[in-house]
């Protein structure tokens, strides 16, 4: 019984992870702008948040780990994130949340007031 109720409460824990991990996307993207300070604070805060889901021995969430990232780029790296290609056979199942992901990045490169093309796809 006791280890019925420990993985309840990994599940438990590892969906209130994933909510907020899309309450970050969402607020996130309700930012107008975001300084280069603004920008150094939300990557702080959501390293913050990585180390709470490491230690609480939770697996790591990609999109955070990638908001992050983001979050420290500079112009010239997020541009060059910008111009990776994506895969053109990817399967569908993994073409729709990289192109959602793609979206969230140029979304989030304007509020950066990083200049961005809308050229080539997702």
């Amino acid at each position: 019984e006791e280890e019925a109720v420990s993985a309840f409460a990994d599940e438990w824990l590892l969906a209130v992870v994933r909510s907020s991990v899309g309450m970050i996307m969402f607020q996130v993207l309700g930012i107008h702008k975001l300084d280069d300070c603004g920008a150094a604070q939300l990557k702080a805060d959501l390293d913050y948040l990585i180390n709470v889901t490491q230690a609480l021995s939770l697996p790591r969430h990609a999109l955070l780990d990638h908001m992050a990232a983001l979050a420290a780029m500079d112009r010239e790296a997020f541009n060059a994130t910008l111009e990776r290609a994506l895969p053109g056979d990817m399967p569908a199942a993994v073409a729709r949340p990289a192109s959602v992901i793609r979206k969230f990045e140029r979304q989030f490169a304007g509020i950066r007031g990083f200049a961005v093309t809308f050229e080539g796809g997702p």
